[in-house]
């Protein structure tokens, strides 16, 4: 579970697992510093993250190179009833093309990708 509390700095807000902390802001233009990972970037981010360690399970299990494979994610959210995530695969020079197509597949499979394409609902209360 992630806990966020406010900092110091307007709209700065740090965030943790009780392990690892990191800090998200808003932009400029918004009022921010931009001193931080916007809460959108962080969606991308662990939709990027968990991306890439899924196409690295499945080369490790089958035995080849992950070396050089990487992914772009950005959220076009201009139509905001209907946002898209566009995740971009990059594959080092000389990568088998049979081998690349399959990796496509395998990016679509990791657990944050189905997460965010399922129907999600929230549940908000209070504590204390």
């Amino acid at each position: 579970m992630i806990r966020a509390e406010n900092l110091a700095g307007k709209y700065q807000v740090q965030f943790g697992n009780g392990t690892v902390t990191g800090i998200a802001d808003t932009a400029a233009d918004k009022g921010g510093a931009g001193n931080g990972f916007r809460p959108h970037e962080l969606l991308e981010a662990a939709l990027a993250s968990c991306t890439v360690m899924t196409l690295r399970m499945y080369a490790e299990k089958h035995g080849f190179s992950y070396a050089g494979i990487g992914v772009k994610v950005g959220l076009d959210r201009t139509r905001p009833e209907r946002p898209v995530f566009e995740c971009c695969v990059s594959f080092p020079a000389g990568f088998p093309e049979e081998r690349r197509a399959r990796m496509l597949e395998i990016a679509g499979c990791c657990p944050v990708h189905k997460t965010l394409a399922s129907t999600l609902a929230f549940k908000i209360d209070s504590q204390g």
